[in-house]
């Protein structure tokens, strides 16, 4: 009778003691069920292990340094290529986490930043020259599948007026996942030793430029896509200097300036939804900068509309003809099977293009609506003579 007593009383004990325990930590409110693969407060690298308060006021800098710090200790390297030691640091879901200087990830080829439902960090007060997160790779050129999880984060800056970038990226195949980036200079900014980079359902917005890729890169640039995401409310999405960038499946919109600069790049646009809802000069541009075929640009499916001002023309070719090696007929701009919507037209009916190159501007079975047909009548790529039907 005794034992049953004591073992009775321990049993009301604990039911007491555990009906009158405190609120649980900040750690443990993020607690999720491991089975199903999301990541819990078990995970090693969870910022609030490392002191991070994620009250949207304290400076977390800091600990999220530690975080990255402490999570790339372990990356493991064979000949050449890592071989395992992948972590994320985890941002607690629904949390902003404030930080006032930049971060820098030595080995985001093997560590990433991610949150499961989604989380903020907030780079307002981020000074004027730096990044908000600089990636570099622990293997130069390492081939590993986009191991590295950058999932479901937002990213806030100080406004497109900064001198500020969102993610410079020095690190190749890399892939982003529901990222949302917004109010710096740059939102996404290409150096050396960058490539094959892939930003899948992402938003880029509310900067001067969303996506940038400088000239006098080496080893870097080789097809970096963008997928179903957005480029809007900026002051112009892509600026293309060397690099390969494939925007798919993407909406292009609310800019005040150009959608596309291409200064030597090849910038390609499949099927995208481009539209204007105030007045622009030109929306598609090839700059002097281009000298060779390299910095084309390509346009095939999608929508290009102006909902109220038409644009001075609808492309413009400033590039060379092959000063820069190469030879014939240099840069170009091609522009098919495109919806298009209140563009500019001359007296014959053709859209109008422009620039000391226009002539290597060809706009191909492109419709304006009105019961569908080809639009325009600029001559084809390199081939001035031929009719718009051959193009």
């Amino acid at each position: 009778m005794r034992i049953l007593k004591l073992t009775c009383s321990v049993g009301i004990a604990a039911a007491i003691l555990t009906l009158s325990s405190p609120v649980r930590s900040e750690s443990q409110r993020y607690r999720v069920d491991k089975s199903d693969g999301r990541m819990t407060n078990s995970a090693p690298f969870l910022v609030t292990r490392f002191g991070a308060r994620c009250d949207g006021i304290t400076d977390d800098a800091r600990a999220f340094q530690n975080a990255l710090d402490a999570a790339g200790a372990d990356c493991l390297v064979r000949k050449g290529y890592l071989s395992g030691g992948y972590q994320t640091v985890v941002v607690p879901d629904g949390a902003t986490c404030k930080l006032n200087s930049g971060l820098t990830n030595l080995k985001s080829d093997c560590v990433g930043i991610s949150s499961y439902s989604g989380a903020t960090l907030d780079f307002s007060d981020l000074s004027d020259g730096e990044s908000a997160l600089t990636l570099k790779p622990r293997v130069s050129g390492a081939y590993t599948g986009n191991v590295a999880r950058f999932d479901n984060i937002q990213m806030i800056g100080p406004g497109r007026v900064s001198d500020t970038v969102g993610i410079t990226s020095s690190a190749p195949m890399t892939t982003f996942r529901q990222y949302n980036v917004h109010g710096f200079g740059h939102g996404y900014e290409v150096h050396s030793g960058s490539w094959l980079n892939h930003f899948v359902n992402t938003s880029i917005w509310d900067c001067h430029v969303d996506v940038y890729c400088g000239g006098g890169l080496k080893d870097a640039g080789e097809q970096i896509s963008f997928e179903a995401g957005v480029l809007f409310n900026s002051d112009q999405a892509i600026e293309n200097d060397s690099c390969e960038f494939n925007i798919t499946d993407s909406s292009i919109d609310g800019l005040n300036g150009p959608a596309v600069v291409n200064g030597g790049g090849s910038t390609r646009l499949i099927g995208d939804h481009i539209e204007y809802m105030t007045g622009v000069d030109v929306p598609l541009v090839v700059s002097k900068r281009a000298c060779n075929a390299y910095g084309s640009l390509t346009m095939e499916g999608g929508q290009i509309q102006f909902d109220h001002a038409k644009p001075q023309a609808l492309a413009r070719n400033d590039g060379r003809p092959g000063p820069c090696g190469g030879g014939g007929w240099g840069s170009y701009v091609r522009i098919n099977n495109v919806f298009m919507s209140n563009v500019p037209t001359d007296s014959k009916g053709g859209v109008v293009v422009i620039g000391s190159n226009s002539s290597q501007i060809a706009i191909c079975h492109a419709t304006n609506g009105a019961g569908g047909g080809a639009m325009g009548n600029v001559p084809n790529i390199g081939r001035p003579y031929l009719s718009q039907g051959q193009c």
